[in-house]
């Protein structure tokens, strides 16, 4: 396989991780540095988008991680399949977007029953006098109305990542396979790597 082949499997893989929820990479773990240093965390993958280099996530506006975003800065996003042996490491910039079309269609699209987390009264790592989700008790067992999940709109964000380099491992009994691409401004420049 040639490496321009690599790369447009790479982000169909990745692609494939927004549409189906049971994919492997629907669940990328998300670095972001922090105060404290580096901060990881898994987050459901929401968009990407080869032609821009982007991959986005849902978060809630209070969070450490949507703090860490506002900040700019690097990011990585890992992505794991077991079942393959297939890890892909994507690098870039981050944004947090809280306002604009883009927020509001996403929002839009977002189910109530996805919508409920952000109607927690505090952000997340609040601390609680007793266990519980942080919104309304009486959402516990239902799903909230499109009109009660509105209130949540406040709270949500998208945190976006530009993608400028990316890193794909095939592990394989035959022998493992690694390359890296960097964006060169104009397209990817691809090398094969020692796993």
């Amino acid at each position: 396989m040639e490496l321009a082949e690599l790369l447009q499997e790479t982000w169909g893989d990745v692609e494939r991780g927004v549409l189906k929820w049971r994919d492997p990479f629907h669940l990328p773990v998300l670095s972001l540095v922090g105060a404290a240093g580096v901060d990881a965390r898994v987050v459901t993958l929401r968009h990407a988008d080869r032609g821009r280099r982007r991959l986005q996530c849902h978060v809630d506006a209070r969070s450490p991680k949507a703090e860490q975003a506002r900040a700019g800065g690097p990011c990585v996003w890992v992505f794991y399949s077991a079942a393959s042996g297939c890890m892909v490491r994507m690098y870039g910039a981050v944004e947090l977007l809280s306002d604009g079309a883009e927020v509001e269609a996403a929002w839009a699209r977002t189910k109530p029953l996805a919508r409920r987390c952000y109607l927690a009264a505090a952000g997340p790592g609040t601390v609680l006098t007793v266990p519980g989700p942080g919104y309304p008790l009486d959402l516990v067992d239902r799903e909230p109305t499109m009109e009660e999940s509105e209130t949540g709109r406040v709270n949500f964000a998208l945190l976006r990542a530009t993608i400028d380099h990316m890193d794909r491992l095939d592990t394989r009994v035959s022998g493992h396979r690694r390359a890296g691409w960097t964006w060169t401004g104009a397209d990817w420049e691809g090398q094969w790597l020692v796993p």
